[in-house]
């Protein structure tokens, strides 16, 4: 690679910019090598005696951008340490906490609880500043992922159980659902709307009042054709349930499981052992109890499958 360049204007925020510009053009074209020298050239610029405070202002922003770099080199502990440099000397610069968490969720050894703080710094400043919403959903929706591992120490209990949430009301948390819904984190929905948790742990995310949510963004069908049965039976009906409840579109089950609806849910039923959201479903759609006669590939209508399948053991 070239050493560095003759700038033809010696003006030092000129150079500044760019070392800078170069170094993020770099990055964009994912060309890292590159990018992380235009960075350290940036970095050693900022070293210069007598360098104006506008220059200098820009150390943590510097160091953030090449802790990215580390990050997708594979090179973890040199990316959390850069982001955790940048928020010592900017601790209001929110990229930072997102790059730390990152680059923590990212290394092998495990040290989610460290992510979770982070975040939650964040968080709690993303609100307090008037962040942006996609930073404030960014974090939110994060949070709600790590809150819902089954691996939850002493510390990142005590963190979940001190967050700085948004009111209940605001619409944030809506979309924040929805974005839980589209990466699949249906457990995370599951503690958010239902107030499931495996271990049977309380905290801010748990016992939140959604009692005025709304899903009708949310696609039950998905949830229903993406969660194992096992899962089913632990928390996916319920879940299902509230999402109907609150709006979901009951027709999106036969688009996602290519199956007639009654059918789909009869079998589901029978394979879990349990008629909860099929009573449920019953009982409140009439387009469904509708499709009662309807014929599979078989010929088999609803009552044929409960017939053949031999429901004596189904949990009532």
């Amino acid at each position: 690679m070239a050493g560095f360049q003759r700038f033809p204007n010696p003006d030092p925020m000129f150079m500044f910019k760019e070392l800078k510009d170069n170094g993020n053009k770099a990055l964009k074209k994912n060309r890292l090598a590159e990018a992380h020298h235009w960075y350290n050239a940036a970095l050693c610029f900022l070293q210069q005696p007598s360098i104006s405070p506008q220059i200098a202002n820009e150390h943590h922003v510097i160091l953030c951008n090449r802790s990215h770099v580390f990050y997708r080199q594979g090179l973890y502990q040199q990316s959390e340490d850069d982001a955790l440099t940048a928020i010592s000397i900017c601790p209001k610069y929110v990229k930072a906490y997102w790059r730390a968490s990152q680059a923590i969720l990212a290394d092998p050894r495990n040290k989610k609880e460290l992510a979770v703080k982070y975040l939650a710094d964040a968080l709690w400043l993303v609100f307090q500043e008037d962040g942006n919403e996609q930073d404030q959903r960014h974090f939110l929706t994060e949070i709600c992922k790590l809150a819902s591992d089954a691996n939850i120490t002493g510390s990142k209990q005590t963190t979940l159980r001190n967050l700085h949430l948004p009111d209940a009301r605001n619409k944030i948390w809506l979309s924040v659902v929805k974005k839980l819904c589209d990466q699949n984190k249906w457990e995370s929905m599951a503690m958010l709307l239902i107030h499931y948790d495996s271990r049977n742990v309380q905290h801010s995310l748990n016992t939140l009042d959604v009692s005025e949510w709304k899903c009708g963004d949310i696609i039950v069908g998905k949830l229903l054709s993406s969660l194992s049965d096992d899962k089913m039976a632990v928390y996916g009906e319920r879940l299902a349930i509230f999402l109907l409840q609150k709006g979901a579109s009951i027709e999106t089950i036969e688009e996602y499981t290519m199956t007639n609806s009654l059918h789909f849910l009869i079998n589901l039923s029978l394979r879990i052992r349990s008629v909860l959201l099929l009573r449920f479903v019953l009982d409140n759609f009439e387009c469904i109890r509708a499709k009662i006669n309807y014929q599979d590939n078989e010929g088999n209508t609803a009552l044929h499958l409960v017939v053949k399948a031999s429901v004596d053991n189904v949990v009532y």
